[in-house]
Formats: C-alpha cells, structure tokens, sequence
C-alpha cells in the first residue's frame, strides 16, 4: 500500500481547520520545520493512531487538540499497489 494523503483536525497541535499532505507527487516529499511545529505529528503520530489506534503521549486526552477538545480527525487515503 502506498500512502496518498494524510488529513489532520484537532489533533494534537493541528487546530481546527484540517490540514492535509498530499503525497500523489511524483519524486521526495521532504517535511522542513522547527521543532514544535507538527512534523513528528503529521508523520509518525497520526499515522501511529490511525493504523493502530497507539499513541506516543500518556493519555488518550493529550491526542485531542488542547484548545478546541473536539471533533479530532486523522484520515489516511491509501493506493493498493498491484
């Protein structure tokens, strides 16, 4: 399976407006920022609870984003390959 798309809302940092990285590209995505800002989030956190329902914080309640605590979303769009 390859992975074509994540899409975060309220999930830990990520605030209530979704946000989503599109990887149907063709070449290297390459995710820059400073530390703080999501990366970790964005590809190994999200990716973690979505498949696997685990989480790297203490309590399910640090997932949900702190300020608005509701309607988290993670969706994951995948591609079989053959």
């Amino acid at each position: 399976m390859i992975i074509k798309k994540i899409t975060l809302k309220n999930f830990y940092r990520y605030g209530p407006q979704e946000q989503s990285l599109d990887l149907t590209g063709s070449g290297i995505v390459g995710v820059i920022g400073n530390n703080g800002y999501g990366k970790s989030t964005l590809l190994i956190d999200s990716l973690l609870f979505a498949f696997y329902g685990k989480y790297r914080c203490n309590t399910i309640d640090e997932v949900v984003n702190m300020y608005t605590e509701k309607d988290c979303k993670i969706g994951v769009e995948l591609e079989e390959q053959d």
